[in-house]
């Protein structure tokens, strides 16, 4: 028979590619850095802005505490050069949890004049998301809620913390490494051909993230996060233990396969529990009769198992992601290249690497040429 894939340098040259990508990619000291002195500017501006009498709480005579908290990938150790950070205003006094109220706060923070940080939106959804540049860099999304911290006990356990011990729970330390990388490569992916953003009907990135973690879950790198936090116990099944996993390696396979899983996903309703670490198809219908949403993305903790991460993604949104996913799937294959000549075979995949994440690698981007797939601008064309 014919070969199907790279040929070994071909495969280690795709290895040695997704590292590079990773560390030009990833958040880097700098990024942190900016990050944290953009919460504490963040936090003088909103404390200044809701000072006013306005918002003076009767009978009191007291304005309220702004307390901040940083959530999402800059906490998980996923995040991008390119991502934006995700910010949480709560107040130490009480709990605003009425759309129109966190409104009006918000309002209040948009007006407050700062040369630093400049106001772009006020999205005006179920949760508003009052949306900044601090630099004219960083993305800042401020919303309001809950403490998303979370503590033992509490109905709101921290999802940044899951995933974190989630990630560092593979088979060794470099195995947990190469997760991170691998979840960080997802987002990249997403974000380069433009088939993230919950305000559009696009997965979210903590969509992204649960699709990654699962699609691990499902090859057994990683175990279900049910045995991983702490307290926690699965009676019906043996706990899975370290040398139980399998070795995780980042490779180009290893991305094809969970590009695969992704398009496979496409063609029916389907839940994710990365809990359980399980996926089923699920019925097209709510018990109300109504058309259920394409992807049930369970919240990674039995409380709040009911609460749906993806409720804001719509068919035609989920249906572009799919259909880059098996676009991207076709040009990561060999094809009819499979029986060329390894200096060949290593130019082709490290040109369809850099237009996969859209970073430009140890030679200039080219297009790739891979027969079976479509042409790579198609994905951001659709």
């Amino acid at each position: 028979r014919p070969p199907t894939w790279w040929c070994s340098s071909a495969s280690f040259r795709c290895m040695a590619l997704l590292q590079q990508a990773d560390a030009r990619l990833a958040a880097d000291k700098k990024f942190r850095e900016g990050c944290d002195e953009c919460m504490k500017l963040l936090q003088e501006v909103c404390s200044s802005a809701l000072s006013v009498p306005e918002f003076r709480v009767a009978p009191f005579d007291w304005t309220p505490d702004v307390r901040l908290e940083a959530f999402g990938s800059t906490c998980q150790g996923t995040a991008l050069l390119s991502s934006d950070i995700d910010v949480r205003m709560t107040f130490e006094q009480f709990e605003v949890r009425d759309s129109k109220r966190q409104l009006k706060y918000l309002r209040g923070i948009q007006v407050a004049p700062c040369e630093r940080l400049k106001v772009v939106a006020l999205i005006e959804a179920r949760l508003p998301v009052l949306r900044m540049m601090f630099d004219g860099w960083l993305p800042v999304d401020l919303s309001m809620g809950p403490s998303l911290l979370g503590a033992d006990g509490e109905d709101c356990a921290g999802i940044d913390r899951t995933f974190v011990n989630t990630l560092n729970s593979a088979a060794s330390e470099e195995a947990s490494a190469d997760a991170q990388r691998f979840v960080r490569l997802v987002k990249a992916f997403a974000r380069a051909h433009g088939i993230v953003g919950a305000h559009e009907g696009l997965p979210s990135s903590t969509s992204w993230t649960c699709l990654a973690i699962a699609f691990l879950q499902l090859e057994s790198l990683l175990p279900p996060i049910s045995e991983v936090e702490p307290g926690e116990h699965t009676p019906r099944r043996r706990r899975l233990r370290k040398d139980q996993l399998g070795l995780l390696q980042l490779n180009a396979g290893l991305f094809c396969r969970f590009l695969a899983f992704v398009k496979a996903m496409g063609s029916r309703n389907h839940k994710i529990s990365v809990w359980h670490g399980r996926v089923y198809p699920t019925n097209p219908w709510s018990n109300s009769a109504a058309a259920s949403c394409p992807l049930f993305i369970e919240f990674p903790h039995k409380r709040r198992s009911g609460v749906n991460i993806a409720q804001s993604l719509s068919w035609s949104g989920w249906m572009k992601a799919v259909r880059c996913c098996g676009e991207a799937r076709g040009a990561l294959r060999p094809g009819r290249f499979a029986t060329a000549a390894d200096g060949v075979q290593e130019a082709i995949a490290e040109a369809t690497l850099q237009w996969l994440f859209e970073v430009n690698l140890a030679r200039p981007q080219k297009r790739p040429l891979n027969g079976d797939a479509d042409k790579p601008g198609d994905a951001k064309r659709r």
